[in-house]
């Protein structure tokens, strides 16, 4: 079930992280979280940055990446170099 829901959330991350609105940052950093399993979940303060929001996708890329095959890995960093 984890492998399903990663393409549309590593997009919602890029997206997130390249956003120059942090209000809609801070939408979109929710509808992640939301996406995400239980188990994977942040529990997030009430009052969020864009430093919380810049290292809230840090922590989610970290929980999630290890439960990506070695491919989807090499497919995910190559996307992340074009972006970058």
């Amino acid at each position: 079930m984890i492998i399903m829901i990663l393409n549309p959330i590593t997009s919602l991350i890029a997206k997130c992280r390249y956003q120059s609105d942090v209000d809609k940052q801070i939408q979109i950093l929710h509808t992640i979280n939301s996406a995400l399993p239980k188990s994977l979940r942040l529990q997030m303060p009430s009052l969020l940055t864009n430093d919380y929001v810049s290292r809230a996708l840090d922590i989610i890329e970290d929980r999630i990446l290890p439960h990506v095959d070695t491919a989807t890995n090499t497919i995910l960093a190559s996307h992340y170099k074009k972006i970058v």
